[in-house]
């Protein structure tokens, strides 16, 4: 991956080796007449096209959503989301409730996927901040006062 000749190393290379933000604010500064005609014409056209393509393909966006949530927060594809979804059976890890599609549940540290769990089991580990002491407490308090 070749470095952009700007201050951001990390981002993608657009024209003339800068990265995007720095290329358009290049471009913007060298042809203030066609950025403002955009700005007139063209962005809120592209704005109002924007918003109609996500009405008409709404499932679509969630799919192109969660694909890129898989392969960018969690490293994974879909192909290795639905091998680990295979081996827990469709189920929970935790309360094994079959659902069509689970969370992924991950190390917030180490970014670690441990495994797939339904919408409530996942929030639960994380509003005990995935401390294990605190959820043995409440385990313990739960027993305690049945």
């Amino acid at each position: 991956m070749k470095i952009p000749n700007c201050k951001h190393k990390n981002r993608n290379i657009k024209g003339n080796g800068l990265c995007e933000s720095c290329y358009q604010m290049k471009y913007r500064k060298e042809h203030p007449e066609r950025y403002k005609k955009w700005l007139e014409n063209g962005k809120p056209k592209r704005i109002i096209w924007m918003k109609e393509w996500r009405e008409k393909n709404r499932e679509r966006n969630r799919f192109l959503a969660w694909k890129y949530k898989l392969e960018n927060v969690f490293g994974i594809n879909i192909d290795d989301y639905e091998e680990m979804f295979k081996e827990q059976s469709g189920k929970c890890a935790i309360c094994e409730v079959r659902l069509d599609k689970l969370e992924i549940d991950h190390n917030h540290i180490t970014g670690k996927i441990r495994g797939l769990l339904c919408g409530l089991c996942n929030k639960g580990l994380g509003l005990f901040r995935d401390n294990s002491g605190l959820l043995e407490r409440a385990m313990n308090y739960l027993i305690k006062n049945v």
